[in-house]
């Protein structure tokens, strides 16, 4: 399945940022993804796992409506004058049939890696509180972009190999000013600058060898 044709607010700059991210860990990885929407960056995720590496999801599935992303979807593509890839056509109805949850289950399920997959219906907050001893090489956020929530996922997992997420930049604010703290904290760290002029908010932080 092509990642684009699944429902979703990333674009394929981010996507591809992401797949080059997720493809430069080490085999054996584990993987942490909080904030999933309707599994565009979970798969993407799972197209590019190294050998033996697994990735847990944790997300609320509360947060997005179907019907805005139905829609938004279907006016996008009238405003172009293009006829809508039958994939995401296809997704679309699916998403709406299935709803939200549904639809994620249904999506990731059909991955040839889904058994190196596991979903968690959550805050990352009660995550950590519930796992608080689990750690992970690598952790993408996209989920509560709050200050103060970004800030405790970032504090949490500072230990990881690698820190990444979207939506850093002025859309943001709270996003942005967490990992701009964590930044300070670990100078050490390898920093990829969004690319904003693309519209992706893609962002890493990396440590050295």
């Amino acid at each position: 399945m092509n990642t684009i044709h699944i429902p979703g607010y990333t674009n394929e700059t981010h996507l591809q940022d992401l797949a080059d991210t997720i493809s430069s860990l080490r085999p054996n990885s584990r993987i942490l993804e909080i904030g999933c929407a309707y599994g565009r960056s979970t798969c993407c995720i799972l197209d590019h796992l190294t050998p033996g590496s697994t990735l847990t999801t944790v997300d609320t599935f509360a947060h997005i409506k179907v019907s805005k992303m139905y829609k938004s979807n279907h006016k996008k593509y009238q405003r172009m004058g293009v006829k809508m890839p039958k994939e995401l056509a296809h997704n679309l109805e699916m998403l709406k049939q299935k709803g939200h949850r549904g639809f994620y289950d249904w999506i990731t399920q059909q991955h040839p890696n889904h058994t190196q997959h596991s979903t968690h219906e959550m805050t990352s907050v009660e995550y950590m509180k519930m796992y608080h001893m689990e750690q992970y090489d690598c952790v993408y956020l996209d989920g509560d972009h709050t200050y103060d929530t970004v800030s405790k996922e970032l504090a949490h997992y500072e230990l990881s190999t690698v820190l990444c997420g979207d939506d850093w930049g002025p859309a943001h604010p709270g996003v942005t000013q967490a990992v701009n703290e964590l930044r300070q904290r670990c100078e050490t760290r390898v920093w990829q600058e969004p690319k904003l002029h693309l519209r992706s908010g893609f962002w890493s932080l990396t440590k050295t060898a």
